[in-house]
This record gives C-alpha cells, structure tokens and sequence, in this order.
C-alpha cells in the first residue's frame, strides 16, 4: 500500500475527501488536531506582537493553513479561517479579527485552488509540484498581506502607521515560512495519511497511524501551549528567566513521553503480541478472524491477509497431498542416508509392499547392481545440485524383476538445511521389453537377410549338382541304384535350404501343393521313435482330409510340436494328439484365420508346463529352456511358419501347472485337384541366361537329354545382343539376379519387342512382388530353384503350350 511511485491517477485532491465513512474519524481528528496546533501558533504569535524582527509563531501557522487545505479540502479551507479568527477575538480585538478574516481566507483557499488548476497533487516529490507549491506561497501570501493590511488601514481610518512596510514583511515572511515549513509536511505526512485513510477502508478499523499523527499532534500542541502559557507568565510581569523555558518544556515532556510510550505499547506492541501468538498456533488451530483485545486496522488487515494466505497455502497443500496420492508413478521421500520416510500408495502397487512396513528401510535394498553401488555412492556424498537419474533393476516379491527409472532430487527443509531425497520412480519394464524386441527384431531382419543369401547360394549350387545328377543318370539308366545315395544327399539338401529359408522370413519360396493330412502321420511316428517309453494316444479321424502346403515341413512341424509333448512327459504323464475338422467363420477364431474349413492337429500334454514369461518367446527363433547342445530353439518357429505358408497358423495355451496345448490350424483344400495333361515336348530353341557356368552346363546337358536346343548367354547384355540380333528362339528361361544388367531388364526388353515370347523365370530366392507381377502377363512362368529334371519338363511342356495357343 506503500506509495512508491505515486501520480495524479492514483491520488486525488483534497487527499481525504469528504463523504467516505470509513476515513471521516480520521478527517475529523485532523481538523480538530490541526485547528487546535494553528489555534495555538496564532494566538502565541498574536502575544508576541510586534514582530521587531522575532521568529514568531504566527509562520507555522501559514503551513498549516496550507497542509489544511490541501489535505481536507474545503472543509480545511474553513478550519484555517476559524483558528486564526479565534485567536484574534481571543488576544486582540474585534476589528483585528474583522481585518484579518478575507485575508485568512486567501491564504488558505489560493494553495488549493492552484494545485487544482495544474491538476497536480502536493506530494513534493516532482520539481514541478515544488515549483507549484512555492508559486502557491508567494500568491496566497501576497493576496492575503495586501487584503489584510488594506482592511486593517481603512479600519482605521488610515490614522496609524504607513501600513505597507507591514504588508512587505508580511508578504515575504509567510511566503517562506508557509513554503519551507509545508514542503516537509506534504512530503512525508502525506504518504502516512494516505496509507492510514487505505488501511481505514480495507481494515474497517481504526489505524494506528490515526493514533500516531493525534500524538504527534497533541505533542505539537502541548509544546506551543507550554511556549505561549511561558510568554504570557513573562508579559504579565512575572519574574521567570528566558533560560527556564528548556526546563519547563522538559518538565512537559517527560510526563508526554511516559504518555508516549504507553500509546504504543497499547496501540502497537500489545496488539502485535497477540497477533504473533495466534500466527504461531495458526497453523494447527487457524488463525483466529478477532483479537480478544484491541486491535489497529493495520493489524486486522494483515490478520486477514495471514488468515487467507494460510488458507491458499493448505489448499495448495490439498492439491499436492491429492496429487501426491493419485499420480501413478511412485514417489518416495527418503533421509539423507536414504531411509524411506514417506511414499505415496503407487509405492504399494510396484513394490507389493505396504507404505508403513516400508518406512525405515533404506532405498538401496530395494535395488540390484550395479544400481545398488550406483545409490551407495550418491548417498555418501554431498546432495547434488540437479537431480540425478539412472535406470535399476528391482525384484519385487512375486513378480519378478523390473525395470525402473529413478529421479533423486535433494530437498530441503523451512531452514535450508539437507532434509534428504525426492525419489520418483517409472516403471520402464515394457518400454525395455520393447526395446529389447526391436533390437532382437533387427538383429532376426539382420539374419533373415544373411540366410536368404545363402539359400539363394544354396539352391544354386544344388541346381547345378541336380542337373548334373539328372544328366548323368539320363545317359547312364544302368547306374540308377549307384546314385541313389547322391540323390538322397540333395534331397536332404533340399529339405535344410526349405528350413533356411523359413528362417529367412521367405515362406515363398516353398512349393505348395495338395496332399493327404495322413501323411502327417509320418511326422508323430518320428516323434514316439525318439521316446518310445511315453504313452501317446492318437485320435483319428474317419477320413483324413485333403490339406494344401509344402508336405516336408509340414510333417516336420508336427513332428516338432509332437516330440516337444513327449519331451515335456519324461518324468511322468502322457500326450494326447488329435485330428479334428473345424469350420472358421467372422473373426477366424481371434487367430487371423480366413473363413473356411480347417484341419486341426491338436497336440497335448500333462507336463509341467510354460511359465509365462518363457510363454511369450516360444515362438523366437533359437529360443529355448532346455539343453543348446541338443535343443536348437527353431522347433517351434519353423512349424509357425510351415502353418502360415499353408494359411494357416499355430496356438499355444499352458496354464499353470496343467500342462500345454498346442492346436495347429491347417487350411482343407477339398479334393487332390486332378493333374492337367500336358502335351508331350517337341524339339524347340531355348535361350538359356545364367551367370553360373555350372548351372548352365548342367542346364545344357539336361535340354540336350530332352532333345531341346539349348543357346546359352552368360549375362543378361549377352542375352539382349543375342535377342535383338533377331536370334530364332521358342523359350527362354531367365535367371532373375545377375550383376549388371538384371533379368528383369532382359524381361523388360523382351516383353517390348517379342511379347509372345514364354519366358521361364527362375531364381534361387522366392518370388517378390515384381515376380508375381511379372506373372500376370501371359507366356510368363516360373521355376524356384533347385528343380528337377520333371519340374523343368512339365514347365517347358506348358510354356510351348501356351506359345503355340497363341500363334
């Protein structure tokens, strides 16, 4: 409230105006202090006429005619004409009285009106509002000595002395007087009036301010009235020393100041014990809205101020209390040797400990390392300046281990003093789970693309080893029982690169064709060889249906899943496998399955079952509990990606302790679809295009056995300089991954000048989507290597077929 910077908006003139109830006690001390101190100055000043040259009394009394109109206005204008006209009746005369009146009134009025006029308030603080005030002297002065000493001349019928000398001195000694002496009384009084009038409106109570300016007043008064009661003793001839007025103001004053100081204990320092003894028992009981005794506006209002401050601060103290207990991360505040003293119920949740069975126990216990030596060594040092972070792992009881992120930051009590740590706690277990599946995601794409290339390697290399095999035995028929052993070899070759390239990711790459489910069979008998002891009981089915896939890694699938059952019963118990038809329909079961008839090989045990945490990674390549010297950990994962090469997919459910089921869905293809009749080969011009020498070779000798003419092109430019040297040629087959100029450029090219032309593309990875959008034009076929000397024939047969269907 204080007035720091105070201007012609903020304040107004007079500074009390009248009409405010809540300041007209203070208005009204005022008047009576003021006219009562001017009452006095006059009437000394009156006494000790004439002025011969004397400090006289009458000079404050100018200042405080000033200060009372401009302060109070009007009504100040009023007081400042009655003290003096009083005084005047009192120790001069009727005539005196009526001569000095008019001039009273100018001495009063004119100061007002000219801060009126300049709309500037006399707070003294500007030069402008000096300025004005000394303007303000020299006019009201001037006016009221010349009106003054007029009236008093032609009162007297111009029969005493030369008036104007008087009205000179007059003029010139309350013209400073009234400058000099004011100037301090708006400067500083004016603020503490203004203050004590605010105090007064917000408080609805007296001031102690009021009660500071009535004893500086009464002070004022009793000092003059003491000078002019020791004037009028020495004019009447009483035989007192000049020098005894020291001591008789003396003799005053002591008995005004014990007054003095009683007022401010009673009006100041009793009130504000009171106020600090409710302040300190404010914050358990409230604080109390009334003293028991008297109390200043001041200190009411600054009662009220505690009181609401107290207010917001438990409200703020609700909300963080409520914020405190309803975030969702746990928050722990600890001693400085790490010591839980508090924490909010999340705590609970994470830790599965009670909050109250917690309290004690050091933060430290509750971590593995190295998070564990990570805190020892915050906490033996000093409180750091930030907080500090770092990632732990926590095993809570009957959950295993988390992941957390701690946040330590050090907290302080009221006094500044190290209180200990604010610990915030995240739990980041899924967050780290996940990271750790994108890494291993990465890492499986990183494999995934290292063993495409070596099945693309692979089936290169078998193709040349299965054509030359198909040629050597073709020339030499005799020899067929000879080679039954390097057939078994590629076969078994063939069988690793299909399980490659499941690994791979690349389920294309794998024939699909329709056979009985009873082969299936083959892969649960495998299975009970390995544990012949166990018991198995089998559930068949009447008729086995007819399912649609690549039957070698579909009979290794169930055989996988069969020999993991039997596996899982070495120490006791039995499996039970069963054939089952079921009909998907909507949703496919909540499998991703399309709608439709599906075979379900159900595979269960008695065992003792997956825990869960194991239970979301049977499915990860390599990923095993048991032995590694015998166990690879791809069982599993071959035989999910046998199934959805097949379109369909595998389930696996162990409750705990009640064994495991494992349901592999497997599409029905209806019948065994009937092998379209292919036209017997007539001898034709084929372009043969392979980078492989060795491929090619076998290649060439397999085309000459199938009295086929075979023109070979190292390259893929090779094989374009040959075609658009107009070379006679009937087919071409293409391998797609050459360097340079690729087969799909050689395609390209041949689909722009001889569109008719059958093209057999062939490749050792599967087919990607420009393969299978390559097949969508006619006369376009496609051979995955390694293929037989029956698969080539019967893809030639089509391919001349469709040549001549469309000549």
């Amino acid at each position: 409230m204080a007035i720091s910077t105070p201007s012609a908006p903020t304040l107004q003139l007079p500074l009390l105006p009248p009409g405010e109830e809540a300041t007209r006690t203070l208005r009204t001390g005022l008047l009576l202090g003021l006219g009562l101190l001017g009452f006095f100055l006059a009437a000394g000043g009156t006494i000790s006429l004439p002025v011969g040259g004397a400090v006289s009394l009458l000079w404050p009394a100018v200042a405080v005619q000033f200060v009372l109109a401009l302060w109070l206005g009007w009504a100040g204008v009023l007081v400042g004409v009655l003290f003096p006209l009083a005084s005047n009746l009192l120790v001069a005369d009727p005539v005196t009285a009526l001569a000095f009146s008019p001039a009273n009134a100018l001495q009063s009025l004119i100061p007002l009106l000219v801060f009126r006029l300049f709309r500037l308030f006399p707070l003294m603080r500007q030069w402008r509002q000096t300025a004005l005030l000394a303007l303000a002297s020299l006019l009201a002065s001037t006016a009221a000595a010349v009106v003054g000493t007029s009236l008093q001349a032609w009162l007297w019928r111009f029969q005493g002395p030369d008036p104007w000398p008087l009205a000179i001195t007059w003029a010139i000694t309350n013209t400073l007087s009234g400058f000099f002496l004011s100037w301090p009384l708006l400067r500083w009084v004016s603020p503490v009036l203004w203050e004590v009038a605010q105090v007064q409106r917000l408080g609805r109570g007296k001031a102690f301010g009021v009660h500071l300016l009535a004893g500086a007043l009464t002070l004022a008064s009793v000092a003059v009235a003491v000078a002019i009661v020791f004037q009028v003793l020495v004019v009447r001839g009483l035989p007192i020393p000049s020098q005894s007025l020291a001591g008789v103001l003396g003799l005053v004053l002591l008995p005004v100041a014990a007054l003095g100081i009683h007022v401010l204990w009673r009006y100041l320092a009793a009130p504000l014990e009171q106020l600090l003894a409710d302040a300190e028992k404010a914050v358990a009981n409230g604080m109390p809205v009334q003293s028991p005794g008297f109390e200043p506006a001041e200190f009411k209002l600054l009662r009220v101020r505690f009181a609401e401050v107290l207010d917001t601060l438990r409200q703020q103290e609700a909300r963080f209390r409520q914020l405190f207990e309803t975030v969702g991360e746990p928050i722990m505040l600890t001693d400085p040797q790490g010591r839980l003293l508090d924490a909010n119920p999340a705590f609970e949740r994470l830790f599965s400990v009670p909050v109250a069975r917690a309290r004690g126990r050091n933060l430290v216990a509750f971590n593995e390392s190295p998070a564990r030596e990570q805190l020892q060594a915050i906490l033996s040092g000093p409180p750091p300046k930030e907080p500090v972070t770092l990632r732990a792992r926590v095993r809570i009881w009957g959950k295993g281990v988390k992941q957390v992120h701690l946040t330590a930051a050090p907290w302080y009590d009221r006094k500044g003093i190290f209180a200990g740590y604010c610990v915030v706690t995240a739990d980041i277990t899924r967050e780290e789970e996940a990271a750790q599946r994108e890494e291993l995601a990465a890492r499986l794409a990183s494999l995934q693309h290292l063993l495409a290339g070596l099945a693309h390697e692979g089936n290169n290399i078998l193709q040349a080893g299965l054509s030359g095999l198909e040629n050597l035995l073709a020339r030499h028929p005799h020899m067929a029982q000879e080679f039954t052993s390097l057939r078994e070899v590629v076969h078994r070759g063939q069988a690793l690169l299909r399980r490659v390239s499941l690994l791979a990711g690349e389920r294309e790459r794998l024939p699909s064709e329709a056979f009985s489910a009873a082969e299936l069979l083959v892969g649960v008998t495998a299975a009970m060889g390995s544990y012949p002891s166990i018991p198995l009981q089998l559930h068949q089915p009447p008729e086995y249906p007819v399912i649609r896939g690549d039957r070698h890694m579909l009979r290794e699938a169930v055989e996988a899943v069969v020999r993991n059952a039997l596996e899982a019963c070495r120490e006791g118990g039995k499996v039970t496998v069963r054939f089952d038809r079921a009909e998907v329909q909507g949703e496919g079961e909540g499998l991703g399955l399309a709608p439709g008839p599906y075979l379900v090989v159900s595979v269960e045990d008695t065992g003792t079952g997956i825990s869960p945490e194991d239970l979301l990674h049977v499915f990860d390549p390599f990923f095993t509990t048991r032995d590694r010297t015998v166990h690879q950990g791809v069982g599993l994962t071959l035989a999910r990606a046998a199934a959805r090469h097949a379109g369909g997919t595998i389930a696996v459910h162990s409750p705990p302790g009640r064994g495991t089921r494992v349901h592999l869905w497997l599409p029905m293809a209806g019948s065994t679809p009937p092998v379209p009749a292919v036209a017997p080969l007539t001898k034709a011009r084929v372009l043969l295009v392979d980078d492989d020498p060795q491929v090619r070779q076998g290649l060439e000798g397999i085309l000459r056995e199938l009295k086929m003419e075979p023109i070979s092109a190292g390259s893929g430019g090779e094989a374009m300089a040959l075609l658009t040297q107009s070379t006679p040629v009937d087919v071409v087959i293409l391998d797609l991954l050459m360097p340079e100029v690729s087969g799909f450029d050689v395609l390209q090219v041949i689909r722009q000048t001889r569109p008719d032309l059958p093209v057999i593309l062939s490749s050792g990875y599967a087919p990607d989507e420009r393969v299978r959008e390559a097949l969508q034009r006619p006369s376009t076929f496609f051979l995955q290597k390694p293929y037989t000397l029956r698969q080539l024939e019967d893809t030639l047969a089509q391919a001349l077929e469709a040549s001549r269907a469309h000549s």
